[in-house]
């Protein structure tokens, strides 16, 4: 069972938020840490401060900061794009069925590339440095026709391709994960939104699994010159590793991941999963994943050592792990709706409320 086989740590609730609904009145009484004044003046880190946003006779469905740009999502379809780096602000519109709606926002690590996601499985991307030449203060996201119906759960953004020299104008190969099961590699492109797009692994073909993709994560090995890649994957309750390369045709061609593809599961008693890396200096340290039973977390440890030779057809190998030391808080008493992590805490959020674990 491996729950019982995973150690759980003592956890300290930092503060407690809860976020006031349209109308309250905020005051310090909507904090409560569960411990006493004294204790509380002396350790409280955390305080949750109201933002003065341009957006404001709305609902914001979603929001996402990367890079000092901020995306916003309101009810009534408006893409909001805030580059406080540039001091720049920009209305977008999409432009899908009255009964269409924006059910994702993904934005890439630099702060360059989005790509929303609709119910009815239209796909439109912006390009955040981009200044639209339009003189009308809204302008049309680009639709991404080679991704009709294509329902976008997860983006593994390849973070190296950032060094390129027009990575402004393209993203470089990324991994898109569906609400099927499918993993695609496309590219995001300045003038022409997703250009191209292939599958590159099918969970339900490959590991009878056709749950969505929840989280992707991207990295390469550091010290590396072959460009070995790791590749991250969540569903509801599986979480995958897969590592080789250099391209992400080649790692999903590895005999190893062709056929049944090693996994660590646990219980789904919940419906939202996500998959975040901490990176310190760039470099990935450690992983986080909301579960069905808590957060499982631990470090990531690449090794630099030399590929191993090629193995003879019939030798069966132990397949290679970057995920270590991994470890369970069991801390959901209801629902959680969104997860980010830093060095030293997780931060849960809930409907009404933001829950931060040390």
């Amino acid at each position: 069972d491996f729950e019982q086989t995973v150690p759980k740590p003592r956890t300290r609730i930092h503060a407690v938020g809860r976020i006031p609904s349209q109308g309250d009145d905020y005051n310090d009484d909507d904090f409560d840490d569960g411990f006493d004044e004294e204790e509380e003046l002396e350790e409280q880190m955390f305080e949750l401060v109201e933002m003065d946003l341009p957006v404001s006779d709305t609902h914001i469905r979603h929001f996402t900061v990367c890079n000092e740009v901020q995306i916003l999502v309101t009810a009534d379809k408006r893409v909001c794009v805030i580059d406080a780096g540039r001091s720049k602000f920009y209305t977008y519109e999409i432009a899908s069925k009255p009964d269409d709606d924006i059910r994702k926002s993904f934005l890439c690590p630099a702060g360059v590339h989005c790509l929303l996601s609709t119910t009815n499985g239209e796909n439109f991307y912006i390009n955040c440095k981009e200044d639209p030449s339009s003189k009308s203060a809204t302008v049309k996201a680009k639709r991404c026709d080679k991704l009709r119906g294509i329902e976008v759960e997860s983006v593994g953004w390849n973070k190296y391709n950032q060094t390129n020299a027009d990575y402004e104008k393209n993203s470089g190969a990324i991994l898109l994960g569906t609400s099927n099961g499918q993993l695609f590699e496309t590219r995001l492109e300045k003038d022409a939104g997703a250009k191209q797009y292939k599958v590159v692994y099918d969970f339900k073909e490959k590991a009878n699994d056709s749950q969505a993709i929840t989280g992707l994560e991207v990295e390469r090995f550091p010290g590396t010159q072959s460009g070995k890649l790791l590749v991250v994957a969540t569903t509801i309750c599986r979480i995958y590793q897969f590592i080789g390369g250099p391209s992400f045709e080649m790692l999903f061609e590895d005999d190893m991941y062709k056929k049944s593809p090693s996994f660590q599961e646990l219980p789904a008693n919940n419906l939202h999963s996500e998959l975040h890396f901490w990176h310190q200096d760039l470099r990935p340290k450690t992983f986080a994943w909301i579960t069905g039973v808590g957060i499982m977390h631990g470090r990531l440890a690449f090794q630099r050592k030399a590929p191993a030779p090629p193995r003879p057809p019939t030798d069966a190998a132990e397949p290679e792990s970057v995920l270590k030391d991994s470890c369970i808080i069991p801390c959901f008493d209801s629902q959680p709706v969104g997860l980010a992590i830093s060095e030293f805490h997780f931060y849960v959020l809930y409907d009404d409320r933001m829950v931060i674990l040390g």
